[in-house]
């Protein structure tokens, strides 16, 4: 009796062990083999969860490859995955790595968006090898089911510690839990992806701004330029400026952050933009520390009608021949801006 008592109890806590031990893993292609126009499939957020430039790598721990984050000397870059609905529950993630530095935690993304000072959730500092894979692990617990982002810190450099931003190589992550799971599916990103034909109001741009979702995507806005904060023609070559639906400067002001001129090409004058210009820009909305704006890197698709080519566009000396603004207006030679003769555009500097 005691021995058939003795084996029914192995036998059970064999049963819980094997339970307890059971681990269910979350992610797909956390080994990084798969890839699509240089981005590895699910690592990529639909918030600003993802910040750092990746590339694919062939040092790979195993498979054929493994992502490399690259590392900025000022600021911190964020290696993401894609949103996740996880369940109430205790999760562990694991990756192994190579470089300088890196730092794992999560996201809380509510409604798209994630609160840059409570939002991110970290451990401590991992020192890597740079020649050895270290393996890194980061358990954590959610109380209530939650929508986050698996994120990798490479830190900046940091001159306290001595420390010298490094970029990271990464492979064979995994997130597994035994009592959680995934709270359903994440909706697809929410496309906001238009043409210049359908460019969207500073109105709608700030509407946008304010849902926080589909953010990633280049979108264009048209607007009137109601101020000119600076155009430098030394070393950058780019512009910012404000624009408005009225052209005025009440209302709504979505400022137009370090842009190009008409397809990207540099700005060589002041007198390139106006105030009252109607233009259409192509950039990425954002809410940088509650200011609306395009972010850098954008540019002008048209201004007053005209698209590309206008930079492009050759003084016309012909002083004789009768010019119109784009107005129908006729203007003398003083005239400064883009005018019309005998059918054909020019730039009056």
């Amino acid at each position: 009796m005691n021995k058939i008592l003795r084996l029914s109890f192995i036998a059970v806590m064999a049963l819980v062990c094997g339970t307890m031990s059971a681990q269910t893993e979350l992610l797909e292609n956390g080994g990084f083999e798969t890839w699509e126009d240089g981005v590895a499939t699910n690592w990529e957020s639909s918030n600003s969860a993802s910040s750092a430039k990746v590339s694919q790598s062939t040092d790979a721990r195993t498979g054929e490859f493994a992502i490399l984050v690259k590392s900025d000397a000022k600021y911190n870059k964020r290696l993401a995955y894609k949103e996740l609905n996880l369940k109430a529950g205790t999760y562990k993630m694991s990756f192994y790595a190579k470089g300088g530095q890196v730092r794992p935690g999560y996201a809380i993304s509510v409604n798209g968006t994630i609160d840059s000072n409570a939002g991110y959730k970290y451990d401590k500092y991992i020192t890597l090898s740079a020649t050895e894979w270290t393996l890194v692990e980061y358990e954590f617990t959610l109380e209530a089911p939650t929508t986050i982002n698996l994120v990798v810190m490479n830190p900046k450099s940091n001159s306290k510690t001595k420390y010298t931003a490094t970029d990271a190589i990464i492979d064979d992550f995994s997130l597994t839990t035994t009592n959680g799971g995934i709270d359903g599916t994440v909706a697809p990103p929410l496309d906001i992806t238009n043409t210049p034909e359908t460019a969207y109001t500073v109105a709608k741009a700030f509407e946008l701004i304010e849902a926080g979702q589909g953010l990633k995507a280049k979108v264009y806005v048209k607007g009137k330029i109601s101020a000119i904060t600076e155009v430098e023609t030394e070393n950058f070559f780019n512009a910012t400026y404000n624009i408005s639906d009225n052209g005025t400067t009440e209302g709504q002001q979505l400022i137009v952050y370090h842009g190009k001129y008409i397809g990207g090409a540099n700005f060589e004058s002041d007198d390139q933009i106006n105030i009252g210009d109607e233009v259409i820009v192509y950039g990425q909305l954002v809410n940088f520390k509650g200011k609306y704006e395009i972010n850098s890197n954008n540019q002008i698709y048209s201004i007053n009608g005209v698209t590309a080519g206008v930079q492009n566009i050759t003084v016309e000396q012909n002083v004789n021949a009768p010019a119109f603004n784009l107005a129908g207006q006729r203007v003398n030679a003083a005239y400064k801006g883009i005018v019309v003769k005998n059918g054909k555009k020019f730039l009056n500097k």
